[in-house]
Formats: C-alpha cells, sequence, structure tokens
C-alpha cells in the first residue's frame, strides 16, 4: 500500500516533509555575504573618516583656545607696557616694565625650545607650548612729535601651532607717549 503523495500542477510529487519553497542555495547565500561585506566596509570607511575628521577638529578646537588666551595675556601685559628695559631680541624675547599696578615687577616675554613664557621677576610662567615660528615686533614711530626720539608706535607677537595658520595680536601701548 502506497500513500498518496501530494504533487505540484506540473505533476511532481513532493515527499510530505518538503515545503514548495525551497531554501537558499550555496551561490545565494555567498552572494548575499559578498554585498553584506561590501556594504559593511564602506559603512566603516565613512564612519572612520567621520571620527577621525571630529578629533581633527577638536584638536583644532583646543589648539585655538589655547592660543586665545594667549594671546589674550599677552594683550593684557603689553597694553600697560611703561618702560622697555632692554633693546627688544628680535623674535625672541621683549623685557619690559608696566604701568598697572597688578603686573608690577620685571616682566618679559620669550620664546625658548618651543615654548612661549611671561617671566616675571625671574620666575618663568608657560603661557602655550608646541610653538613655531616666533614673532616678536617692536615698531618705532615719532608719535609725540620730538625728533629726538621715537616712541614704541605698537608691538606685533605671533607663532604658528601645529599644522595651523599663524596667530597674531597687534597691540598699541596706551603708556608710551608723554603727557603734555
Amino acid at each position: 500500500m502506497q500513500a498518496d503523495l501530494p504533487s505540484t500542477s506540473g505533476g511532481v510529487t513532493l515527499r510530505p516533509d518538503a515545503s514548495p519553497h525551497g531554501g537558499f542555495t550555496l551561490v545565494e547565500v555567498i552572494i548575499s555575504l559578498l554585498l553584506v561585506g561590501i556594504v559593511g566596509s564602506f559603512s566603516l570607511f565613512f564612519l572612520a573618516t567621520g571620527v577621525e575628521g571630529y578629533f581633527i577638529s577638536q584638536r583644532a578646537a583646543d589648539a585655538a583656545f589655547k592660543v586665545q588666551v594667549a594671546l589674550d595675556r599677552v594683550r593684557l601685559e603689553i597694553l600697560d607696557l611703561d618702560t622697555l628695559e632692554a633693546a627688544p631680541v628680535a623674535d625672541t624675547s621683549i623685557q619690559y616694565r608696566s604701568s598697572n599696578a597688578e603686573l608690577s615687577g620685571m616682566r618679559m616675554l620669550r620664546f625658548s625650545a618651543g615654548t612661549f613664557y611671561l617671566r616675571i621677576d625671574g620666575t618663568d610662567y608657560p603661557l602655550i607650548d608646541q610653538v613655531a615660528s616666533p614673532v616678536i615686533d617692536v615698531q618705532y614711530d615719532d608719535l609725540d612729535n620730538n625728533p629726538l626720539n621715537d616712541e614704541v608706535a605698537y608691538i606685533d607677537v605671533g607663532f604658528s601651532i601645529d599644522s595651523q595658520p599663524e596667530y597674531r595680536v597687534r597691540v598699541y601701548p596706551r603708556n608710551m607717549v608723554d603727557q603734555f
């Protein structure tokens, strides 16, 4: 006695446990895995590029903040400059005294070994490190119409950090012209 087996419209008989919709073939599985791998690798590439861009911009923002703090301090120091105590050393240092009571004592702004320092009465305080291409430039001009001496018209201080463009501040000292 033979059991009746179900048949399809084409007359092919199926086993009772077989489904009319068979599973994936090995080729289909391999192709789908290959496509998922390609999509995953592109996704990983774009994700890694985005994360790298984030870290680069974060480092640049941190560096810009440090530079801004250092240049703000330089501006504060030079703004109330009263006298230059020694001839400025081109692009490396400037020694001065301030008329501001809160900024008393012998002071110096100087670059040394990749670090920008503020020296107060012989003690160095680092303002910012990892600097390159330092600039300390003092410009003189006849500000009081006295042809016998020129006063400090302005002081440029600048430097670059990492691979960013140069940062610079120009300060016009308030106290360099004699009061009439």
